[in-house]
């Protein structure tokens, strides 16, 4: 039921860091599928806290979860709960120490400030909806709770703070509305964007409350409400940047409006505010949460109780919004897990999910129509529902190490592995084989590093109305499922290293279509041009270019994507030495 989130984080740093640090002794790896009972791929567990570890009453359940990094590059964990918020400290990446609790900042109770005895229990600041953002270094959080306001909280105070269970003070408070369901900043103009705003008996009808922290962060200022759509569930405003020369440098908020995905233009202030675009879509039943590509072409929406009421798998929905004026659905992605979704933010090419009983699930989206599970790390193995338990959010830090609030069970450090090492060199070149009524395609794949690269995903994706019909692979190789997506997985690529598979197309039409082909592979230099690999064929039989579709038109390009997914520098280092 809410959250958003942040900005991108290099992950190149991921893999520096990785190869800096040994594995730390309370570190538990993802192997064969688990780590510590928790079903896993591909991210490792580092810690676990539990709601009475982070100084919770007894019965006391987490919500959203920021994180802050200082100065020195220490990074805190930043945990809604229902009486407050929890602050912890994060030790080195590789250190032999535990995460540390510095304290709580307690509910606000209105007039009466912070209030540590005021409970959920009683009726006053607690609440089951919490959410943090930061700016400046400050935290600014609200709750669903009447009479909360706004808390400000300078995070500096953290600094050298010893552990314990502190109860700290707020340094300011905006009591302009009574309860929000969730705070948006953008950290660019230093605008923040109450939403679900407003107060008991009130007739607010919950659209944006648009605030200034730019001037004085710990005192905010009312610009004015936005009320053109509505009640606003979630919502990323940016300074965009994006394809749609109409809107470059404009202030822009991309709203989950309940029904819709909304866009409001808010560059001038909320008194000359306009709606850019208000979309819906087939089986809408609770926006619930967007975000953006990073390089601003596609959104990727999570709708709340179209699973719950259906009893589906994961649905994500994914719209070209190239075209501002224009907005399309483009595709549609179904997890293989039966939860409900319920925040999504992009880091690079990843989409990190957060999807109540399935945990935490990274898409590779490096084909955005075509979103790829490149690892997952599931805090309640054991439930497979959609229902409204488990995780509620997550935060990755620019370290690579990510957050996730289980409402349960607490607060779980966890570090993905999902960056090829920098010393492997993945490669992939097509050729076009047989002839239109039965063309194929032949996938050469090779490793021309000096280093083994482990954990290999190599994908390829057909447009729609056509299918794979056979996949001819090495026997090291584990491929699945045959249909317009198909996924080949490799434990190991030796240095040097080369490999064929071969790809047969079930034609559904008159020809088929040209072939463009992608190979990533991720390196500590983040230069584009060191990053992807890209060649291309005319077609699968050389003469004529032929576009297909049921009616003719003409449909996305073949993509045919490596994703060079990991073996760790750590990983790789340990196999050296031993």
């Amino acid at each position: 039921m809410k959250l958003l989130v942040r900005g991108l984080a290099p992950l190149a740093m991921l893999i520096l860091l990785a190869a800096t640090y040994p594995a730390a002794a309370h570190e538990t790896e993802c192997v064969d599928g688990t780590a510590k009972g928790y079903a896993c791929s591909h991210v490792d567990l580092l810690a676990h806290l539990s709601p009475a570890e982070l100084g919770g009453i007894a019965g006391e359940s987490l919500n959203d979860v920021w994180g802050w990094t200082d100065g020195f590059g220490t990074e805190y964990a930043l945990v809604g709960m229902i009486e407050g918020t929890a602050f912890v400290r994060l030790p080195p990446i590789g250190s032999e120490a535990a995460p540390e609790l510095l304290g709580r900042l307690p509910a606000s109770d209105g007039a009466n400030g912070n209030d540590f005895k005021c409970h959920h229990d009683e009726g006053c600041g607690g609440s089951s909806w919490r959410d943090i953002k930061t700016y400046a270094g400050y935290a600014y959080i609200v709750s669903e709770a009447d009479g909360h306001g706004l808390q400000v909280f300078d995070l500096r105070r953290l600094v050298g703070a010893p552990a314990g269970d502190a109860v700290f003070d707020e340094d300011g408070r905006y009591d302009g509305f009574g309860h929000a369901h969730n705070i948006v900043i953008n950290e660019t103009s230093g605008h923040a964007f109450a939403v679900g705003n407003g107060n008991s008996g009130s007739n607010s009808s919950g659209g944006l409350l648009m605030l200034d922290l730019s001037e004085d962060p710990v005192n905010p200022v009312a610009l004015g409400r936005i009320d053109l759509d509505g009640y606003v569930h979630d919502a990323q405003c940016i300074d965009y940047d994006g394809p749609d020369t109409d809107y470059n440098g404009r202030e822009l908020c991309f709203g989950a409006d309940e029904d819709t995905l909304t866009v409001f233009d808010v560059e001038d202030g909320p008194a000359t505010a306009s709606l850019v675009a208000r979309v819906g879509y087939v089986g809408a039943e609770y926006t619930h949460q967007v975000w953006l590509s990073e390089d601003r072409r596609y959104l990727f929406l999570n709708d709340e109780l179209d699973e719950y009421d259906t009893g589906s798998r994961t649905h994500l929905r994914v719209f070209d919004v190239s075209d501002l004026d224009a907005i399309t659905l483009a595709a549609e992605y179904q997890a293989p897990t039966l939860s409900i979704d319920h925040n999504n933010y992009v880091q690079g090419r990843w989409l990190y999910q957060t999807n109540y009983t399935a945990g935490l699930r990274i898409l590779d989206i490096a084909d955005p129509l075509n979103p790829v599970e490149a690892g997952y790390f599931d805090t309640q193995p054991s439930r497979d529902a959609t229902v409204f338990e488990g995780t509620w959010s997550n935060y990755r830090f620019a370290s690579g190490r990510t957050l996730l609030s289980d409402i349960e069970d607490g607060l779980f450090v966890v570090l993905p592995r999902i960056a090829d090492q920098d010393g492997a060199d993945l490669n992939l070149s097509l050729e076009s084989v047989g002839v239109p009524e039965s063309p194929s395609v032949q996938l050469n794949l090779s490793n021309a590093g000096s280093d083994d690269a482990y954990d290999v995903l190599m994908t390829a994706h057909l447009p729609r109305g056509q299918a794979w019909s056979l996949i001819d692979a090495p026997g090291a190789a584990n491929c699945g499922p045959v249909g317009r997506v198909v996924q080949c997985r490799l434990a190991l690529m030796q240095a040097g290293e080369s490999l064929s598979f071969l790809l047969n197309v079930e034609v559904n039409g008159s020809g088929v279509l040209p072939a463009v082909a992608m190979a990533y592979a991720d390196s500590a230099d983040p230069s584009p041009a060191d990053n992807l690999a890209k060649a291309d064929i005319e077609s699968f039989a050389g003469d004529e270019v032929r576009e297909v579709g049921d009616d003719g038109g003409a449909l996305p390009s073949l993509a045919l994507c490596l994703l060079g997914l990991a073996g760790l520098a750590r990983r790789l280092i340990q196999s050296k030495a031993g």
